[in-house]
């Protein structure tokens, strides 16, 4: 069947039957018409209208108050399982309809008992959609023959008018009113949680309480911080994440100046998705906003306002023990805001003197190659330690650093996935110490290396280190505009 979009409608070529609801068309049947070319009212306009809610899931009723919910857009699919957040995309031919690559958050919700198995049951009744009817506000979803999930469309309750009047009843003149002495509020009283350990940065002024057995690494006092529940080196050779390790990177000084600036720089770039928004409470009281990212892999963001600064912490991994890391976010009284970036502690400086582009590596490191405004090596050995291309020592690294201003970042990624020579054991966004975000592609070519991909100052920069791949992270977030 072939379809094209007229404003709200489709016009479809059949030589089948289609249902309609409603009046009909031009004094046809209103239920089964028979025709060649006809106008009818597009089904993905009508979806995409409406919030769908769950009433029955394969002759069962969902959970009290957690009912999962379906929206459409265009292509995409996004809503709630009672639990966690989820999208995907979809396709719809006819009466037909199929969803691909969903995706959910990952927070795991004990209450009330059987959130999770509704949860599993609901994703995979969604996965197995093959065909849908739509009828009086009723959704019906289809495997084969039977109807494995309906919904109704969500009831919208009207506002009530801002001027519409209140009664009142006045009071006697000979009635003496009584005063009510309410209590003033106070701020919550914040309480570390057990078995957690306070990070602070004094000079952002700026306190979180991270697992005990978490490690701290990376830290640029009022800029940047890494935590981690893994030790420092487990992933130093490459490897993907087990599942159950989460790291989060908290981010002191974005390049967003606010929430909706940040927002607009995700709806920007080509590959990122904002899956769920939603606002959330501190223990502080402070009031946040909880973010969960698709940008070539899954991530919550959590962006609150702390002594004036946009406050950014991004976890990825095992999402479990992330809000109750969030929620320990909290101010104090900071140091003076230097507007000086201050280099990691035994770092130097490398700068580009056509770009201006910057980075910071070990103090001990060496350069070479240089070739302004295009390329420069960093190694962490002597110069004329492999004259005669030896394989590299354990604990030595090389990095090349290039500079294309004729390629983006995404088609840099793009060229690494389609070559078959090469295969990507790890692939993520991270946040670089200015609060700009890149790429971090761990691969498998004529050896183990680690490419980082971002863009300063319209060029795309590309990092790619060799070796011992422990140092690379760190000396990664450093790329920056130079000072």
């Amino acid at each position: 069947m072939q379809t094209e979009i007229i404003g709200d409608f489709e016009q479809i070529k059949v030589g089948a039957e289609i249902e309609v609801s409603g009046q009909g068309i031009a004094g046809m049947d209103p239920h089964l018409i028979v025709a060649d070319h006809v106008t009818v009212l597009g089904i993905s306009t009508q979806l995409s209208r409406e919030t769908w809610v769950l009433t029955t899931y394969m002759d069962q009723q969902p959970i009290s108050e957690h009912q999962p919910s379906l929206k459409f857009e265009i292509e995409q699919i996004s809503g709630n399982t009672g639990c966690n957040q989820y999208g995907g995309s979809y396709q719809i031919n006819g009466d037909e309809i199929s969803f691909d690559g969903i995706y959910s958050t990952e927070m795991a919700c004990l209450a009330p008992e059987g959130l999770m198995e509704q949860e599993m049951t609901y994703l995979e009744l969604l996965s197995s959609a093959t065909r849908f009817t739509l009828a009086d506000d009723v959704l019906t979803i289809f495997a084969g023959t039977n109807p494995v999930l309906i919904y109704e469309k969500q009831q919208v309750i009207p506002e009530v008018p801002t001027n519409t009047p209140v009664p009142s009843t006045p009071i006697p003149n000979t009635v003496a009113a009584t005063l009510e002495v309410v209590e003033p509020t106070h701020s919550p009283v914040f309480e570390p949680p057990t078995g957690y350990k306070e990070y602070r940065d004094s000079v952002a002024g700026v306190s979180i309480y991270i697992p005990e057995n978490w490690t701290v690494m990376g830290v640029v006092n009022g800029q940047y911080a890494i935590f981690q529940s893994y030790p420092e080196d487990k992933y130093a050779g490459g490897g993907v994440r087990e599942s159950g390790d989460t790291k989060c990177d908290l981010n002191l000084r974005p390049s967003a100046a606010n929430v909706d600036e940040l927002i607009q720089q995700w709806d920007a770039a080509p590959r990122t998705s904002i899956v769920s928004d939603e606002e959330i409470v501190l223990k502080s009281g402070l009031n946040g906003r909880r973010f969960v990212i698709d940008s070539m892999g899954r991530a919550v963001v959590l962006v609150v306002e702390i002594n004036q600064r946009i406050i950014k912490l991004t976890c990825f991994g095992n999402f479990t023990p992330v809000d109750g890391i969030a929620q320990t976010l909290r101010g104090f009284e900071a140091a003076p805001l230097s507007p000086v970036y201050e280099s990691l502690e035994g770092f130097k400086q490398y700068k580009d003197t056509e770009t201006g582009i910057a980075i910071d590596m070990p103090g001990n490191w060496i350069v070479t190659g240089i070739v302004p405004g295009q390329r420069v090596g960093l190694q962490s050995y002597p110069e004329n330690k492999y004259i005669g291309g030896e394989v590299l020592e354990p604990g030595d690294t090389k990095c090349e650093l290039f500079t294309r201003d004729d390629v983006s970042a995404r088609n840099i990624i793009s060229q690494l996935r389609s070559n078959e020579a090469i295969t990507i054991i790890t692939e993520e966004e991270i946040s670089l110490i200015t609060g700009q975000t890149g790429t971090r592609v761990e691969l498998n070519g004529l050896g183990r290396s680690m490419l980082v991909v971002t863009e300063i100052n319209a060029s795309t920069v590309v990092l790619t280190c060799y070796g011992d791949l422990s140092p690379v992270e760190a000396i990664a977030i450093t790329l920056r505009e130079g000072q």
